[in-house]
Protein backbone atom coordinates (compact mmCIF):
# COMPACT_ATOMS: atom_id res chain seq x y z
CA UNK A 1 0.00 0.00 0.00
CA UNK A 2 2.12 2.91 1.45
CA UNK A 3 5.09 1.88 -0.85
CA UNK A 4 2.93 1.96 -4.11
CA UNK A 5 1.20 5.48 -3.35
CA UNK A 6 4.85 6.79 -2.67
CA UNK A 7 5.76 5.79 -6.40
CA UNK A 8 3.81 7.21 -8.00
CA UNK A 9 4.48 11.02 -6.20
CA UNK A 10 6.66 13.49 -7.19
CA UNK A 11 7.88 14.23 -3.87
CA UNK A 12 9.75 10.50 -3.64
CA UNK A 13 12.80 11.30 -3.95
CA UNK A 14 12.68 14.39 -1.09
CA UNK A 15 11.31 11.70 1.09
CA UNK A 16 13.54 8.69 0.58
CA UNK A 17 16.35 11.47 1.22
CA UNK A 18 14.91 12.49 4.57
CA UNK A 19 14.54 8.26 5.27
CA UNK A 20 18.06 7.81 4.70
CA UNK A 21 18.93 10.30 6.80
CA UNK A 22 16.85 10.22 9.68
CA UNK A 23 17.67 5.66 9.12
CA UNK A 24 21.32 6.12 8.86
CA UNK A 25 22.05 9.47 11.42
CA UNK A 26 19.11 9.48 13.96
CA UNK A 27 18.62 5.46 14.29
CA UNK A 28 22.34 4.31 13.37
CA UNK A 29 21.36 2.55 10.30
CA UNK A 30 24.79 2.15 8.31
CA UNK A 31 23.71 2.33 4.69
CA UNK A 32 24.68 -0.77 2.05
CA UNK A 33 26.46 1.16 -0.53
CA UNK A 34 28.84 3.17 0.14
CA UNK A 35 27.51 5.74 -2.19
CA UNK A 36 24.65 6.66 0.18
CA UNK A 37 26.82 6.77 3.40
CA UNK A 38 28.54 9.56 0.90
CA UNK A 39 24.77 10.94 -0.16
CA UNK A 40 23.67 11.29 3.53
CA UNK A 41 26.56 12.76 4.50
CA UNK A 42 26.57 15.17 1.85
CA UNK A 43 23.11 16.15 2.08
CA UNK A 44 23.71 16.46 6.05
CA UNK A 45 26.46 18.82 4.97
CA UNK A 46 24.56 20.80 2.95
CA UNK A 47 21.71 21.71 5.22
CA UNK A 48 24.23 22.62 8.01
CA UNK A 49 25.63 25.10 5.80
CA UNK A 50 21.81 26.57 4.93
CA UNK A 51 21.35 27.14 8.16
CA UNK A 52 25.38 27.90 9.63
CA UNK A 53 26.32 29.71 6.07
CA UNK A 54 29.78 30.73 5.69
CA UNK A 55 30.29 34.47 5.43
CA UNK A 56 33.18 37.00 4.58
CA UNK A 57 34.51 37.49 8.12
CA UNK A 58 33.19 33.80 9.23
CA UNK A 59 34.28 30.59 7.11
CA UNK A 60 32.81 28.16 9.40
CA UNK A 61 29.44 29.96 10.12
CA UNK A 62 28.03 32.29 12.43
CA UNK A 63 28.78 32.74 16.18
CA UNK A 64 27.43 29.41 18.00
CA UNK A 65 28.04 26.92 15.06
CA UNK A 66 29.49 23.51 16.39
CA UNK A 67 31.64 21.57 14.43
CA UNK A 68 32.96 18.01 15.49
CA UNK A 69 36.69 17.19 14.52
CA UNK A 70 37.24 14.39 12.79
CA UNK A 71 41.77 12.48 12.22
CA UNK A 72 42.19 13.59 9.02
CA UNK A 73 43.58 9.55 8.48
CA UNK A 74 40.13 8.28 9.34
CA UNK A 75 38.17 10.74 7.35
CA UNK A 76 40.28 10.09 4.61
CA UNK A 77 39.99 6.05 4.62
CA UNK A 78 36.44 6.96 5.51
CA UNK A 79 36.42 9.06 2.18
CA UNK A 80 37.82 6.54 -0.08
CA UNK A 81 35.90 3.61 0.91
CA UNK A 82 32.73 6.08 0.07
CA UNK A 83 33.95 6.94 -3.09
CA UNK A 84 34.12 3.41 -3.92
CA UNK A 85 32.48 2.19 -6.65
CA UNK A 86 29.10 0.11 -5.38
CA UNK A 87 29.42 -3.59 -5.99
CA UNK A 88 26.40 -4.27 -8.56
CA UNK A 89 26.14 -8.36 -8.48
CA UNK A 90 25.01 -8.16 -11.96
CA UNK A 91 27.24 -6.04 -13.65
CA UNK A 92 29.86 -7.57 -16.00
CA UNK A 93 32.03 -4.28 -15.60
CA UNK A 94 32.89 -5.50 -11.95
CA UNK A 95 35.50 -8.79 -13.70
CA UNK A 96 37.07 -6.27 -15.98
CA UNK A 97 39.25 -4.93 -12.42
CA UNK A 98 41.25 -6.59 -10.15
CA UNK A 99 41.56 -3.69 -7.87
CA UNK A 100 39.45 -5.46 -4.61
CA UNK A 101 36.95 -3.13 -3.05
CA UNK A 102 38.60 -0.69 -0.78
CA UNK A 103 37.51 -1.72 2.97
CA UNK A 104 35.61 -0.64 5.66
CA UNK A 105 37.44 2.44 7.65
CA UNK A 106 38.43 0.92 11.00
CA UNK A 107 36.80 2.71 14.23
CA UNK A 108 37.14 6.43 14.62
CA UNK A 109 40.41 7.11 15.99
CA UNK A 110 40.48 10.95 17.39
CA UNK A 111 42.40 10.21 20.14
CA UNK A 112 45.57 11.04 18.16
CA UNK A 113 44.16 14.71 18.05
CA UNK A 114 44.41 15.24 22.09
CA UNK A 115 46.92 15.62 24.41
CA UNK A 116 46.75 11.99 26.59
CA UNK A 117 43.89 11.57 28.96
CA UNK A 118 42.21 14.94 27.90
CA UNK A 119 39.69 16.66 25.39
CA UNK A 120 42.68 19.25 25.17
CA UNK A 121 43.77 19.54 21.13
CA UNK A 122 47.85 18.28 20.56
CA UNK A 123 49.30 21.54 19.70
CA UNK A 124 49.70 22.87 16.10
CA UNK A 125 47.13 20.73 15.18
CA UNK A 126 45.78 22.34 11.54
CA UNK A 127 42.28 21.46 9.41
CA UNK A 128 42.83 20.05 6.65
CA UNK A 129 46.40 18.40 7.69
CA UNK A 130 45.04 16.97 10.72
CA UNK A 131 41.55 17.01 11.41
CA UNK A 132 38.72 17.86 9.25
CA UNK A 133 34.93 19.53 10.58
CA UNK A 134 32.19 17.61 10.36
CA UNK A 135 28.32 18.80 11.53
CA UNK A 136 26.83 17.07 15.01
CA UNK A 137 24.19 15.37 12.60
CA UNK A 138 26.93 14.13 10.13
CA UNK A 139 29.18 12.98 13.06
CA UNK A 140 26.61 11.37 15.02
CA UNK A 141 25.63 8.73 11.69
CA UNK A 142 29.53 8.29 11.34
CA UNK A 143 30.26 7.21 15.24
CA UNK A 144 27.28 5.25 15.13
CA UNK A 145 28.22 3.42 11.57
CA UNK A 146 32.00 2.83 12.71
CA UNK A 147 31.87 3.58 16.39
CA UNK A 148 35.26 5.24 18.23
CA UNK A 149 35.61 8.31 18.70
CA UNK A 150 35.96 9.75 21.62
CA UNK A 151 33.69 12.95 20.28
CA UNK A 152 35.65 16.10 20.21
CA UNK A 153 33.55 19.16 19.38
CA UNK A 154 34.32 23.14 19.13
CA UNK A 155 32.28 26.33 18.46
CA UNK A 156 33.01 29.06 16.40
CA UNK A 157 33.63 32.12 18.70
CA UNK A 158 34.38 35.62 18.14
CA UNK A 159 38.00 36.02 16.91
CA UNK A 160 40.74 39.19 18.31
CA UNK A 161 40.40 40.73 15.07
CA UNK A 162 37.10 40.40 15.19
CA UNK A 163 35.62 37.96 12.81
CA UNK A 164 34.61 34.56 13.97
CA UNK A 165 36.10 31.23 13.79
CA UNK A 166 36.33 27.58 15.38
CA UNK A 167 38.13 27.87 18.50
CA UNK A 168 40.19 25.13 18.80
CA UNK A 169 41.85 25.60 22.03
CA UNK A 170 38.93 27.13 24.21
CA UNK A 171 40.08 28.37 27.75
CA UNK A 172 39.92 25.40 30.09
CA UNK A 173 39.92 26.11 34.03
CA UNK A 174 40.47 23.22 36.62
Amino acid sequence: GFVRWIEGRECRGAFLIELRIIAGAVFGMRPGRPSLERAILMEIRRRYRLFHPPSPGAAHGPLGTRWHLVSADWWDAWTKHAAAPDASSDSSDSSDSDDPPPALPPRIGNRTLLVEGSQVLRPHLEHGRDFYYTPPLAWDALQAWYDGGPAVVRTVQRTADGGCDVDLYPLCLH
